[in-house]
């Protein structure tokens, strides 16, 4: 949930709507705004501002409002051309079409990158270093992406378990080790199963990276780690899941490269290697390809 609509449906008391309601009324000069100022043009207090903060889960008013411009940032940015619920109409003729798909994937691709932040992926990194195993549990979709993820992995070495059997997730969570990592993708965050899952890994004791969409729900408090997906989807009114899939497919990419990077050399002589002692069916005559 934003913390737009965390504001407008939270259980707050008349003097506190009425905070909420002018920081959202203010917005634009909400940067400029300090606790007295809202205290003054709300005839409360300062305390009361902070106190607002406290029940929305912040420390305190400068978190709040940190967040609250950081969410502002990323919804007036990117997709300012292009509806990622809606990319096209049945009067789009076939390359008009491509070119919307083409842009949906641009634009997806910018905004993502615009949500990972240097201190997040570095933590990832050094979780998936520090792991003798990574689980990935996910659904749907999701399930192909993090097996293409757990085939790049292998091919330097480091084993990935994608856990794509319905009903089985728990168990796997539970025996995990904790030399293990999980990383646990969901859009929405509160799917119950996955909830369950990280229920139990963080029983365990298990460093959970969740990839997930902004704003709070109920599986990114189980995270060590938390990777933001794109997040401009409706979760019915779509033509298809465009801009979350391709988000995931671009986070796990990162998280890949990322980590060959931390022996580079070392698994670019590997993987050469192997693919050329393996791939032996591999031919071409094609310039372009062949080596």
């Amino acid at each position: 949930m934003l913390l737009i609509n965390k504001m407008e449906n939270a259980n707050l008391t008349t003097v506190e709507k009425d905070i909420a309601k002018y920081i959202i009324d203010h917005q634009e000069e909400l940067e400029k705004l300090s606790t007295r100022a809202i205290a003054k043009a709300t005839y409360t207090s300062s305390a009361a501002v902070i106190r607002l903060a406290h029940k929305l889960g912040f420390e305190g008013y400068n978190d709040l409002k940190k967040q609250y411009l950081e969410e502002k940032v990323y919804l007036n940015s990117h997709f300012e051309n292009i509806d990622a619920n809606i990319p096209f109409s049945q009067d789009n003729n076939i390359m008009s079409v491509a070119g919307a798909i083409k842009e949906v994937m641009i634009e997806s691709a910018n905004d993502t990158l615009s949500l990972i932040h240097h201190e997040s992926l570095q933590q990832a990194i050094k979780i998936l270093h520090k792991s003798n195993h990574i689980y990935v549990f996910g659904f749907g979709a999701y399930v192909p992406l993090a097996t293409i993820f757990q085939m790049k992995m292998s091919r330097i070495k480091k084993h990935v378990v994608v856990q794509s059997f319905v009903g089985e997730e728990s168990y796997q969570a539970d025996m995990l080790n904790q030399d293990d990592c999980a990383i646990i993708i969901s859009y929405s965050g509160e799917n119950s199963s996955l909830i369950n899952v990280a229920s139990l890994l963080k029983e365990n004791n298990i460093p959970i990276i969740v990839i997930t969409s902004i704003g709070e729900n109920s599986l990114s408090s189980y995270s060590m780690c938390l990777l933001y997906m794109s997040t401009r989807e409706k979760l019915f009114s779509k033509i298809a899941n465009y801009t979350s899939e391709y988000s995931v497919a671009l986070i796990l990419d990162i998280l890949y490269s990322c980590y060959f990077r931390l022996n580079y050399q070392k698994n670019l002589d590997y993987k050469i290697k192997h693919s050329k002692k393996v791939e032996v069916t591999h031919f071409s005559e094609n310039e372009i390809i062949k080596e």
